[in-house]
């Protein structure tokens, strides 16, 4: 073949053509992948596809970080390398934190190999700061987070450390930008010294939503003057007048309120004369005994005293129930010791029922025997599970307030509900503090156990699966199977 034949030129110019495409399809490809990973880089752009949305920042985080209007800096003091390849706990993490730089400018992400940059640490003198920890500052503010604050763990008794059980990571990252970015702090004081319940789950859960909590014994002291919050956990030990003076001391803050009360009972308390007049005074009672239901829909795991609560949707509710009360899923309050209203209105007191248990419900007596009949106790009226008194006066055109909520459970305040997402207990107890201490700033923030294999349901969903299940759905395949037959016999 002759080179300048017809034959050689089409074959020339098609080689030609087929090369130039070929080169051309190959740039395209390299600049869409540095393009992409550009982006990738900078942007949220991963798709998410875990069950539990396990590295996907959750639309409440990033609502809050787009609000931000100061710069903040997140420091991983690791290589990105050796921090993420710790297990598949820390990679998760790992890409939590990543993504906050992609949400906002004005949130810087970087990592600091601490043992090649020891003059890092050194700026921080004040702070105790070792490889693997993460940094969160802004301007002079600093909060540092460890692996038990990324992680939940528990301890073997096989074992002399803790293992890591479940990822909280965005939780406690947001909180501790919420900590500090924040220009006001909220206290809480937890009083001890009379054989309270110890409730290390609350303590944790109000840390992560900004307040400062510590521990007071009123036999030693006074309540500090700064406090916004004082909580009682389910003594069993009596308060003497003195203490109970200290009380009321704090709530009237010098006739300025603006203070709040969170009481916590229980049906294994004795009886406490000087608290429960003290809580009657405020409209308050504590009765004995413990709630049951008998309303299928309002009990877990079949249990009469796995009670969930019903929530009150009035005006005078209205800021601590609206948000909840058209959702799904419930609070919970198993093991309530029942509470009844002393009054509605007296002089510049009123009480508001929160939270209540069904008319279905009942009270039994805590040392009920066996043959105890939950259906001849029913109250045929609803019983109080959270009751909030208020104290308010008018300071020309304010309105000053002291708040006193008082539970029906100390298990309402357990791990498993507090961190559960079947149950709002979590959600609510932060969205009511919020709103006592007159909380503008910042999300609410509860941590959820991603490794929660279960799902909670009541007894009467327990008899609705079953029925559609072991009847329904049987007697239908058998209808669409006779039909089938019928049909085909007759073709």
């Amino acid at each position: 073949m002759k080179l300048n034949s017809p034959e050689a030129g089409r074959k020339l110019k098609f080689g030609t053509f087929a090369t130039a495409f070929t080169v051309i399809f190959i740039a395209a490809i390299v600049i869409i992948n540095v393009i992409a990973t550009a982006l990738v880089e900078r942007y949220p752009l991963e798709i998410d596809l875990t069950r539990e949305g396990l590295f996907e920042i959750s639309d409440t985080t990033k609502d809050y970080v787009k609000t931000l209007n100061k710069d903040v800096k997140i420091t991983i003091l690791a290589d990105e390398a050796s921090f993420a390849g710790v297990n598949d706990y820390f990679s998760q993490a790992n890409e939590i934190l990543k993504g906050y730089g992609k949400l906002t400018d004005k949130i810087k992400v970087e990592y600091v190999n601490v043992v090649k940059n020891p003059g890092f640490v050194s700026q921080y003198p004040d702070l105790s700061l070792q490889s693997g920890n993460v940094l969160i500052t802004c301007g002079e503010k600093a909060k540092v987070l460890t692996a038990y604050d990324l992680f939940n763990t528990q301890t073997s008794a096989y074992s002399t450390g803790a293992s890591i059980t479940s990822s909280r990571a965005e939780e406690a990252v947001t909180s501790a930008i919420m900590n500090v970015v924040s220009e006001k702090s909220y206290k809480v004081a937890v009083l001890s010294g009379h054989d309270e319940t110890e409730l290390p789950v609350l303590t944790s859960l109000l840390e992560q939503n900004t307040y400062q909590v510590e521990s007071v014994h009123l036999a030693v002291g006074e309540i500090p003057e700064d406090t916004n919050v004082v909580v009682i956990c389910a003594p069993l030990r009596d308060y003497t007048e003195e203490e109970i003076r200290l009380l009321e001391k704090f709530l009237d803050n010098g006739t300025m309120y603006g203070k709040n009360l969170l009481y916590i009972a229980d049906p294994t308390q004795p009886s406490l004369p000087n608290l429960e007049l003290f809580l009657s005074d405020w409209g308050i009672n504590l009765e004995s005994g413990v709630v049951y239901e008998t309303n299928v829909n309002n009990v877990i795991s079949m249990n009469p005293y796995y009670a969930i609560a019903q929530y009150v949707s009035n005006d005078a509710t209205e800021k601590y129930t609206e948000k909840f009360a058209s959702r799904s899923y419930p609070a919970a309050m198993p093991s309530a010791r029942p509470l009844s209203i002393a009054f509605e209105a007296k002089g510049s007191r009123s009480t508001a029922t929160l939270l209540q248990f069904s008319a279905e419900s009942g009270v039994a007596p805590v040392d009920a025997e066996e043959g105890f009949s939950f259906s001849d106790n029913v109250r045929n009226e609803t019983i109080p599970a959270l009751v909030l008194a208020t104290q308010m006066r008018y300071d020309q055109l304010d309105a000053l307030e002291s708040h006193v909520a008082v539970f029906a459970s100390s298990s309402f305040f357990s791990t498993s509900l507090l961190q559960s997402t079947s149950f709002s207990n979590g959600d609510y107890l932060v969205n009511l503090l919020g709103q006592m201490v007159d909380k503008e700033e910042g999300v609410e923030i509860v941590p959820k156990n991603i490794d929660t294999s279960y799902i909670s349901f009541t007894q009467g969903q327990v008899y609705g699966i079953a029925v559609a299940f072991v009847i329904v759905l049987p007697l239908a395949v058998l209808a669409i199977g006779i039909v089938v037959w019928v049909r085909r016999r007759h073709l």
